[in-house]
């Protein structure tokens, strides 16, 4: 659900058909929206033997000591992104990361508490469990120019036994990194998964 506000501005509008994408390179189209910015528009087939019956990944992230990219007094407002590789071209030569899901910003906060994030496994690492996916760590910013906070790789093997160790001694944080800097760490609060064969 779309929750609307009082000051959104409709950024423009496109259509696209499905059968002229897929026609298209790598299955893209880019349009121009007007009066200004560019939308794409990619369409993946679903594999023949893809299973109906998937499961559903549950898990929540938290925050630790988020560095502070712009100034020491103000504070961010975390998001974050997580993306998988997929198949551009359709023959396996060439991978391209793609978003699957984006999680709600904390606004003035360098320890946030994110919501649970529910996504099936087919959405989020094509049920391959130890797919390694992608997770960018973003500052929210007004003007849509999100400042990055830096980023780790985790298959969804990993959130869940970072999950199951959390209260061991082989508890695991994962490190935001920005090059070669950490720009904060991030744990994981709970991990299940649900439903499927």
């Amino acid at each position: 659900k779309i929750r609307k506000e009082k000051n959104d501005k409709p950024m423009g509008t496109a259509i696209f058909e499905v059968g002229t994408i897929l026609g298209a390179r790598e299955n893209m189209i880019a349009k121009k929206l007007k009066p200004s910015g560019t939308i794409y528009c990619k369409v993946q087939k679903v594999p023949m033997n893809a299973p109906s019956n998937t499961s559903t990944a549950h898990f929540q992230l938290a925050g630790i000591k988020l560095k502070k990219v712009n100034g020491f007094l103000k504070k961010r407002n975390p998001f974050f992104e997580i993306y998988k590789l997929f198949d551009a071209g359709g023959d396996g030569m060439k991978k391209m990361w793609s978003i699957v899901y984006r999680s709600e910003a904390i606004m003035n906060d360098l320890n946030p508490k994110w919501k649970t994030v529910s996504i099936s496994l087919n959405n989020l690492c094509d049920n391959k469990r130890g797919q390694k996916l992608s997770f960018h760590f973003k500052d929210w910013v007004k003007n849509g120019k999100h400042i990055s906070l830096g980023k780790f790789e985790a298959s969804m093997n990993d959130i869940i036994n970072n999950n199951n160790n959390r209260n061991s001694q082989q508890q695991g944080e994962f490190k935001i990194m920005q090059k070669i800097k950490i720009h904060g760490r991030v744990i994981v609060v709970a991990a299940v998964i649900e439903g499927g064969d």
